[in-house]
């Protein structure tokens, strides 16, 4: 996933990374230093090839061969947020740790916590 280098479009997507974790959005307002992108509806399309393994505290979930397959659609009562362009050259949430946002939707969830 390639980090978000240039102030993106409207209708453009994007990726919040959180932890572990990665969202897609979908860019809806947009500034000279910042912009806005909504929350997208993401639907996994493949969790039918995930497996389990029991071990360890709670176990381990692997995914197919593909890893996680995702379709995204507007949400138009998903959540917000504000992305700014930071000193160092990276764009970020307001408020957020150092993830930088990336380029494309890419939505990943971490079944292993």
């Amino acid at each position: 996933m390639a980090r978000l280098t240039q102030l993106p479009a409207v209708g453009d997507g994007i990726t919040v990374h959180r932890w572990s974790d990665s969202q897609a959005f979908t860019v809806i307002s947009v500034t000279a230093k910042s912009f806005v992108a909504q929350r997208d509806k993401a639907t996994r399309t493949n969790k039918a090839e995930d497996s389990f393994s029991p071990g360890g505290f709670l176990g381990h979930t692997s995914h197919g061969t593909n890893g996680q397959q995702w379709s995204y659609e507007a949400d138009s009562e998903g959540a917000t947020e504000r992305i700014s362009l930071r000193k160092d050259g990276t764009w970020r949430p307001a408020g957020q740790g150092t993830r930088p946002v990336s380029e494309g939707r890419h939505e990943y969830y971490d079944y292993n916590f």
